[in-house]
């Protein structure tokens, strides 16, 4: 049964995304396909984990979503819906190449909000993949990640006169 609809409802005034004056959008020099990052290429390396590691059924929520009006309102939904999820989902995944001698080469990940990894000139991601070993703040964060709400950026604002004035 496909998951119902999120409701989008942008707040009638949009405010200035939050920035970090050590980046821009102009240092995006251009969005290309990564072609060894496909589902053949992720099969071929991970198909004995995503067939072997079990997962106990953790149901999404059977309520209707609450409507995204803004940014922490997004990001709210992902801590309480989807981290713990993905959290679970590394665990199971690590777990199981371990005990299988799959480790060789590979850091056990964590993921988390950005600033439970270490900050690097000041820029405090929303998201983070991390080693999960490491003295908390201190492991590099593998993966950070923005959370935008789809009325703040698009992958065709890049150049645009809206792109700077609302980024």
């Amino acid at each position: 049964q496909p998951l119902a609809a999120v409701p989008v409802h942008p707040p009638p005034q949009l405010g200035r995304n939050t920035t970090n004056q050590a980046y821009s959008y102009l240092d995006i020099q251009g969005l290309q396909i990564w072609q060894g990052f496909n589902l053949e290429t992720i099969l071929q390396q991970y198909q004995n984990v995503l067939n072997g590691a079990v997962i106990a059924a953790d149901p999404m929520p059977a309520s209707p979503p609450r409507p995204i009006t803004a940014e922490n309102v997004l990001q709210a939904q992902i801590c309480e819906i989807l981290r713990p999820r993905i959290r679970r989902s590394l665990r199971v995944g690590f777990s199981f190449l371990a005990n299988n001698g799959g480790m060789q080469g590979r850091t056990e990940l964590c993921f988390d909000v950005g600033e439970a990894a270490r900050a690097i000139e000041n820029y405090k991601p929303d998201t983070a993949y991390f080693d999960i070993h490491a003295a908390p703040a201190t492991a590099p964060n593998r993966a950070p990640g923005d959370v935008k709400p789809s009325w703040k950026w698009r992958t065709d604002m890049g150049g645009s006169q809206n792109c700077q004035s609302t980024k």
